[in-house]
Formats: C-alpha cells, structure tokens, sequence
C-alpha cells in the first residue's frame, strides 16, 4: 500500500532516519556518541561510558544491517551466494560523500542519506547511457577517491587557517614605512 506515493517500506526508513538524526543532533546520549567517536580518551575524561557507547553503536550497525537484509530478501524473494559483494565500498562512498570524516566525530545521517541518493542517482544516468554495470564500481570508487582527496586538502587548509589564527597575535607585524613629519602642524590663516 501506498501513502503519498510512498510505500510502507520507505516510510519506514524515512521514520527511521527523521529518529536517528533527531537522536544524535538533540540529546546527550548522541552527543556522547559524536565524542566517542571523536576522540575516545577524551570521551572517557569527560564522563562518558564509552566501552557501552561502542557496544550500542556496533550493535545499531548490526540491527539496521539486518533490516537492511530482511527488506532486499523480501523484494527480491530469494538470496543469491553473492548478494552484497561490493556495496560496502558504496556504503562507504555514500557516507563520506554525504560529509561523515572517516576518522570519526562528524557528519549527520540526513548526509549519508543524500550522499547514498547521489550514488544512486549516478548509477541510474549511467543506466540510461547503457553503460556497463561493472562500471558503476568503478565511478563509485572515482567519487570516493575525489572526495576523500578534496576533504583532505581542505582539513588540512583549515587547520592552517585555524592555527594561524590562533597564533596572529603573537606574531609581530611587517615594519610598515611612515612619512616623517615636521612635529608642526600648520595653522589655517
């Protein structure tokens, strides 16, 4: 059944998804995850009970990972030996496209969503232009490669800037050349 054109199993991931993101941007449970993965000592300095935070975490990934299975299954009907083989570099793609760091700490879930609907996107126009399957690897990882280059340039910019900033007032500025003057000021007659 469809509602607005939607069905029941989008629904439920557009339900999902709204909850997630709301459940890491807005409470402290989320935050706690965003530290975690952040720097974990530094988690673990501020209180946080990061061992549990990991446990949840892979625990999530485990449970929405079984979803993800049971819902491919039921539309497909039957279980090929070699279903999945490569998604996970796409899964990975989709993320970091989406602006989730590899190293943890940042990113949203809408992101990963929108990064996901990107390769998507792509593997369809590659579809219309008949354009090999085995190709659609093979751009998806291109995509992967430009974005992980692009972000590290920019972090690496931004921590240039980030750190110039916060040492400008210790360094002294160029001697700039004043005209000297007369010491006299001359009076308007």
């Amino acid at each position: 059944p469809l509602l607005f054109g939607v069905s029941a199993i989008g629904w439920l991931t557009i339900i999902l998804v709204a909850f997630m993101a709301w459940l890491l941007a807005k409470t402290a449970f989320g935050r706690s995850f965003y530290a975690t993965g952040d720097n974990l000592q530094g988690a673990r300095q501020l209180g946080v009970r990061t061992e549990a935070i990991r446990i949840v975490a892979f625990s999530l990934n485990g449970c929405m990972a079984a979803l993800a299975g049971i819902v491919f299954a039921s539309q497909i009907g039957f279980i090929p030996n070699q279903t999945g083989t490569g998604l996970e570099m796409k899964a990975i793609a989709a993320c970091v496209l989406g602006g989730i760091s590899l190293l943890g700490g940042s990113g949203a879930i809408i992101g990963a969503v929108l990064g996901a609907w990107f390769l998507t996107q792509i593997d369809s126009v590659l579809v219309l232009l008949r354009i090999p399957a085995w190709w659609n690897d093979f751009i998806a990882g291109l995509v992967l490669l430009a974005v992980l280059v692009f972000d590290g340039r920019l972090r690496c910019a931004l921590e240039r800037n980030l750190r110039r900033q916060k040492y400008a007032r210790f360094m002294t500025p160029p001697p700039s050349v004043k005209p000297a003057s007369s010491g006299k000021k001359r009076e308007a007659a």
